[in-house]
């Protein structure tokens, strides 16, 4: 027996050599195996719900591409085709959106937990004007009270009123300016022009107030919020439109017979710090957490960043409007103030309407800016922009700007791209104009110049092109939607023939706002051990967001794509703050000759199978072997916590289990947990096979060993290294954009990949003995996102109901039961949906609908294991599965 002391001595020498061969990480610049990046970051003006719902079946179901775009929370108007999870200060967007019976902010909470929108186009649509009354000479504050008479607003007022349609509420929030801080007592009577009066007590005016930090914009403000019921304000609910306002009478007893207070000014809108409280318990409800901010260009930029420097001024011309537009998002004091509350909901980066950073909005020809700060706890968004020229410009004069800017752009030709009589056709800014951008990319990557371009764009405006009508089957005009696949085979490389200087990585807008960051700060604390490819990773306090990153809630979501050479991929570990984390993928050498990982964002599984057996969810069907669900109490680090044991009988042993209900969406990696072995300690000869079935008829396998061709006769798919047969548990992780193609793929309308949805999973252990063993669980589709995660980790767990006529059904009884006993219910709201928030993220949880027929669960199954935020467990009660 080994002496203690000898055993210390040498654990003392193997840590000593461990810690010399280990040397600070070289990070590639993308992720293996891609020379480029190109992506956008489209802002939502304009974009009807049903028109980003046709953008996002093509980009990201058909093509494959993981390109997002953006939402407002509200809508100042009210008006149906607004893309705003708000329609008032507290009532959601439960008008139709012209999607499948969907109102708009179901369709919208869909669109978000499948991943294609993960950026907040400033919180409010900020589409009409502040009304703002200064009032010719203060007025001070009183016992008897200041009278003030508003029926001479002006004809636009009233227009304004009914600017939403039906179901608009008009100018929701009152502001009175003071030169400071009124008394808690005071008190405000609105009277309306149908006669009635509603008064706002103290209790209710000292709830919405600012000291301004900035004297020349706000003093002191109060505001009332009107057209809203208790406890928000003392009007009762009702369908608007609402009658106008007339008169307000404001006073505060203590002031007898006046005080020192001064009304300044009157304002309305619909923006204020207390709409975006009022608004942010439904957020955190629905899970909604963006980490992304861009600025909306709108009238009044109150929800936007702003530096310092001279603000925006319009030329209106209406009477009593504010003229200047100032941004207050960042602004202490002001009744536009919300930066902390981002910050709450875990915002990282954001863009300026005005006076921003040079590095914020870079022209395509410049070097990739540095990642920098501009407001305190946000990095700076960088977006990049380039000028196609005026709408009646010529094209050669043009063209030859672009290569004066940098000469390897000489012989782009913009034609086919844009047009000559509108501006919605030829900025670069603009939806239709989005093949260009590609373009223009695809140019300079052939000259071999490195591009890294998150395009300026906004996908809504391709409905105000006059060259083209956007409908639900063409969301883009023809030569735009060909470029976006040109873009989708320079992602996935179906050929097989693009080098990685011609490889082009398409990340989700967030994603690549966070990949930035990591990449910027990440590099000093990684180690990787030369003698065993171990990687170790520090997490860091980052000085800009106060946090550390990568964030310990969040899996491996920060460090997604971070790709790290290692001497040898195949025997590489990784190590976070010492816990070991296995999605990640090996690489082969790449160009500099050196091998790679590249780890793989695990935060957001669409669940196959993992605790819950597959019978569950669906059909399952054996052949040639005997099987049987195991559970793991004592697990390592790769182990599944169950996994399916198949036991070959003959040659080809196979599971095939076709779910009842089961769709992936911007899945980009496909993983799994499995082993190899026989019971009899000889060596196993069977391979592992995993074969995709999808819904629009492509077949996709992964499967150990090499050939010529695809295995399986597959359409997609891609041969992997057998893993060791040492009756250890692997974890593989497989990407996409490695897969090869058979020839003929130009025939599919949607890309024959693991994306939409799943018919059937075959797994196989083909050419086996009989008595090998394959045991594989944690089978997941693994789909990066950017967004924030709850304090707590907890998910969203929401879906529809539905007749068997289709129609939505309202009040229908729901229960969720958890499985520590735990019990709770709701019921449908108008639109079908129903809602349960905060649950404990890996649950299992049994969700069944209550109807005069009975008890029903979703076609999903009797029970679901809760790892992602989940919309759309829908009950269809014409095909649900019956319980009682």
């Amino acid at each position: 027996m080994m002496s203690r002391a000898l055993a210390f001595g040498l654990a003392l020498v193997t840590a000593s050599l461990s810690a010399s061969s280990a040397r600070p990480a070289d990070i590639r610049p993308l992720p293996y195996p891609f020379g480029h990046m190109i992506t956008f970051s489209s802002d939502v003006d304009y974009q009807a719900p049903w028109h980003g719902n046709s953008i996002h079946r093509y980009l990201n179901e058909e093509l494959g591409l993981p390109i997002t775009d953006s939402f407002w929370i509200s809508s100042t108007t009210g008006a149906d085709d607004v893309s705003a999870l708000f329609r008032s200060y507290q009532g959601l967007s439960t008008q139709p959106s012209r999607v499948d019976g969907h109102s708009v902010y179901g369709l919208l909470l869909r669109q978000w937990h499948r991943g294609n929108i993960d950026t907040i186009h400033s919180w409010s649509d900020d589409m009409v004007p502040q009304y703002r009354h200064v009032l010719p000479e203060p007025q001070p504050l009183s016992a008897t009270g200041i009278a003030l008479d508003l029926t001479a607003t002006g004809d636009w007022m009233a227009a304004f009123e009914a600017l939403g349609g039906r179901g608009s509420r008009g100018y929701q929030q009152l502001r009175m300016i003071f030169d400071r801080e009124p008394p808690k007592d005071l008190v405000v009577e609105a009277r309306f022009a149908d006669g009635k009066a509603y008064v706002f007590s103290k209790e209710m005016t000292s709830r919405f107030r600012s000291v301004g930090t900035t004297p020349s914009f706000d003093n002191a403000s109060v505001t009332i919020v009107l057209n809203e019921p208790w406890p928000t304000g003392p009007m009762p609910a009702r369908d608007p439109p609402f009658p106008a306002l007339s008169a307000l009478q404001i006073k505060a007893s203590s002031c007898a017979p006046s005080c020192a207070v001064k009304l300044i000014a009157i304002e309305r809108d619909n923006f204020s710090r207390w709409s975006v409280l009022a608004q942010k318990p439904a957020l955190e409800a629905l899970n909604i957490r963006p980490t992304v901010l861009t600025s909306h260009g709108g009238h009044t930029y109150h929800p936007d960043f702003e530096g310092p420097g001279e603000h925006y001024r319009r030329d209106f011309n209406f009477g009593d409007v504010r003229l200047e537009s100032i941004g207050l998002a960042g602004q202490a004091g002001t009744h536009g103030y919300y930066a902390d509350i981002l910050r709450e909901l875990g915002f990282r980066s954001v863009t300026s309407i005005m006076n921003g950073d040079r590095n914020e909005a870079w022209s395509w020809h410049l070097p990739v800016p540095a990642v920098t700060s501009i407001y305190p706890g946000f990095y700076a968004l960088s977006k990049t922009h380039a000028l196609f020229g005026d709408a009646q410009d010529s094209l050669a004069d043009t063209e030859a700007r672009l290569a004066a800017l940098q000469s390897t752009a000489a012989g782009f030709k913009l034609e086919p791209y844009v047009c000559t009589v509108s501006i919605y056709c030829r900025a670069s800014s603009q939806g239709s104009v989005a093949g260009a951008e590609i373009a223009l990319d695809h140019h300079l990557i052939e000259k071999g110049v490195h591009v890294e371009h998150q395009w300026y764009i906004h996908f809504g405006t391709v409905r105000y092109d006059p060259t083209f009508t956007a409908t639900p089957e063409a969301p883009f005009p023809a030569v735009t939607m060909d470029t976006f696949r040109d873009l989708s085979r320079d992602y996935y490389n179906p050929a097989g023939d693009l080098p990685e200087s011609r490889r082009v990585w398409v990340p989700a807008g967030a994603v690549w706002a966070n990949y930035r960051i990591m990449r910027d700060k990440i590099p000093e604390h990684v180690a990787v051990d030369a003698a065993t490819s171990e990687i170790n990773i520090t997490p860091f306090a980052d000085p800009v967001l106060g946090q550390n990153l990568p964030d310990a809630r969040a899996g491996t979501r920060d460090l997604h794509g971070i790709t790290i050479y290692v001497p040898h991929a195949e025997h590489a570990t990784v190590k976070l703050d010492g816990k070991q984390l296995t999605t990640f993928t090996r690489n082969p050498a790449d160009s500099t000759g050196r091998e790679s990982i590249t780890i793989v964002d695990d935060d957001t599984p669409a669940t196959v199978f993992n605790r819950l057996p597959p019978d569950r969810a669906g059909k399952l069907e054996v052949a040639n072997a005997d099987y049987s669900w195991q559970t793991l109490s004592d697990r390592t680090a790769e182990a599944p916590p169950a996994y399916a044991r198949l036991v070959a009988t003959s040659r080809e042993a196979t599971l095939k289990f076709s779910p009842s209900d089961l769709q992936f969406f911007n899945v980009t990696h496909l993983s799994w947990s499995y082993r190899i072995r026989r019971d009899d300690g000889t060596a196993p000869r069977g391979r592992l096979a995993v074969i995709w079935h999808m819904g629009e008829g492509a077949t996709v396998a992964v499967a150990e060993g090499a050939g010529s061709s695809l295995p399986q006769g597959a359409d997609t798919g891609r041969w992997v290294p057998s893993v060791a047969r040492d009756g250890q548990w692997h974890t593989a992780t497989f990407a996409q954009h490695d897969f090869l193609w058979a020839p003929g793929y130009e025939k599919w309308r949607a890309q024959p990949l693991v994306l939409g949805e799943i018919r059937s999973v075959e797994i196989k252990l083909v050419d086996a003995a009989p008595g090998d063993i394959l045991e594989i669980g944690a089978m997941q589709g693994l789909r990066p996102s950017g967004n924030a995660v709850d304090s707590e980790h907890r998910l969203l767990l929401a879906g529809r109901v539905l007749a068997s006529s289709g129609q939505p059904q309202q009040g229908v009884e729901m229960t969720a039961r958890m499985e520590d006993g735990t019990v709770r219910t709701t019921a449908t709201d108008a639109s079908g949906y129903y809602v349960f928030g905060r649950i404990e993220r890996g649950a299992i949880v049994a969700v069944t609908a209550r109807t005069a027929a009975g008890i029903c669960a979703p076609r999903r199954g009797d029970a679901i294991e809760l790892r992602q935020n989940e919309a759309e467990l829908d009950i269809d009660l014409g095909r649900c599965n019956q319980l009682n």
